[in-house]
């Protein structure tokens, strides 16, 4: 049996949202967080995006439980870890900007 490949990602705010809001199992969001679990998907990260996480899925409108939220908080935290790098790059949201910024890791 070959090994499942494994592949880093960094997930947008709105990923997040959408899994926790999903009522359908098969939904692509919720199959997202499903191969985070199953460690087909390495998610990096940094201290802005769990900041950015934390703060947006604590939102009233979203009415998600601490409990839910820790989870997924937690969930992230068993990625990669890394220092953000301050790129040139432009962006047509410069909030984007700390989703792209990493330091090489290999």
């Amino acid at each position: 049996m070959q090994p499942t490949k494994q592949f880093y990602a960094v997930f947008d705010t709105n990923v997040l949202v959408s899994a926790l809001m999903s009522a359908r199992q098969e939904s692509p969001t919720v199959r997202l967080l499903d191969y985070v679990i199953d460690e087909r998907i390495l998610l990096l990260y940094n201290d802005e995006i769990l900041s950015e996480y934390d703060e947006v899925l604590h939102r009233d409108k979203f009415n998600f439980s601490d409990e839910r939220i820790l989870m997924v908080l937690n969930l992230v935290k068993t990625g990669l870890h890394l220092d953000r790098t301050e790129s040139n790059e432009n962006f047509l949201d410069p909030d984007d900007r700390v989703f792209s910024e990493f330091t090489t890791c290999v």
